[in-house]
């Protein structure tokens, strides 16, 4: 289906069973309606040209690989309804912020790419942080951050501060982890 473009699935589906959309690469948008409970296995697998999806609150599991190798997607949302994530779900995209709205972090294991987990925030319910950095999946994460939980929240938080005790220097970011300047203190 490489000249599939855009899709909007009726709300009588419940399920998006396994491998539906594998490797549509031209596929860019898709609304998934409130009534679908499941994403299958490898539904959106290489769908390079998916730059967004809303993934809305009914979904329960998100299947293994749903949208591993989806280049497009820079970051994504998982609502507070979902309690399982399949292994490698995310595997293979090019994610810089995900926002999990789950205040108990889902069942499922290595769900993102060695990268991911270097290089991408995890934004994560206010009071959670535990949770997840002492979840035996989660914690694979090397910057979870607590944050508001929509993503409105999230872009109306301050810039904030961090200081550097060896060079005195802070750091300014903004809510999405890109530093947007430094300043250098100046000692006594």
């Amino acid at each position: 289906c490489s000249r599939l473009k855009s899709i909007t699935i009726p709300n009588s589906v419940t399920s998006i069973g396994d491998q539906v959309f594998y490797s549509c690469d031209g596929l860019t948008s898709i609304a998934i309606p409130s009534s679908v409970k499941t994403i299958g296995d490898q539904v959106f697998y290489s769908c390079d040209g998916l730059t967004s999806i809303t993934i809305p609150n009914s979904v329960t599991s998100i299947g293994e690989e749903a949208f591993q190798y989806c280049r497009g997607l820079t970051s994504i949302t998982i609502p507070n309804s979902v309690t399982s994530i399949g292994s490698s779900a995310f595997n293979g995209c090019k994610l810089r912020n995900v926002l999990i709205k789950c205040a108990t972090p889902p069942a499922g294991s290595s769900a993102f790419s060695s990268q991911t987990y270097y290089h991408t925030t995890l934004y994560v319910p206010t009071g959670c942080w535990d949770a997840y950095a002492y979840d035996d999946d989660w914690y694979l994460f090397h910057n979870i951050r607590e944050t508001a939980t929509t993503e409105e929240q999230v872009a109306m938080q301050q810039a904030y501060t961090l200081m550097d005790a060896e060079t005195f220097t802070y750091s300014v970011y903004d809510p999405v982890n890109n530093c947007i300047g430094t300043i250098k203190s100046v000692s006594a």
